[in-house]
């Protein structure tokens, strides 16, 4: 397991099977260390250079996961009293090398799409959807509280 370098984040890599006919990701189980809770599944698809963000959710933990292509994924820390309050890491995380990023509530959070190619990435995470009162708080890409990090 690596460190994020923030509190209530971490990264591991994925576990990938790799044979003559193709490839197995596995997404999430139960059985592995630091395992979150699985209460939904989706995934996005983001077009080369897009930035998703900033974001941040007041329960939900999400685990994202690279299926195809590069990201660039970025984690602030405001929350005060945090061991890592102020805090920014951004990181490269690809299909080449997957890993699982897995981040708690109040963090705040986004992600650009590298490269040529078309982004996908599988979220899981420990809260459903509330489509009608979500559990997701949104900023603008350049608000100016936030560091400059995107490409």
């Amino acid at each position: 397991m690596l460190s994020t370098e923030i509190h209530d984040a971490w990264i591991r890599d994925a576990r990938v099977v790799t044979n003559a006919k193709g490839s197995v990701h596995e997404v999430w189980s139960a059985g592995e260390p630091r395992a979150i809770a699985c209460r939904q599944v989706h995934v996005t698809a983001t077009r080369p250079g897009v930035v998703r963000a900033w974001f941040r959710h007041r329960l939900q933990t999400d685990s994202l996961l690279i299926l195809r292509g590069t990201a660039l994924i970025a984690l602030l820390d405001d929350r005060p009293g945090s061991a890592t309050c102020g805090q920014l890491v951004t990181m490269e995380v690809s299909d080449a090398h997957p890993q699982r990023v897995v981040f708690g509530p109040m963090l705040w959070h986004g992600f650009q799409a590298l490269g040529d190619a078309e982004l996908v990435v599988a979220h899981v995470n420990d809260q459903p959807f509330a489509h009608g009162e979500p559990d997701e708080e949104k900023l603008p890409i350049d608000d100016p509280r936030f560091p400059r990090c995107w490409r």
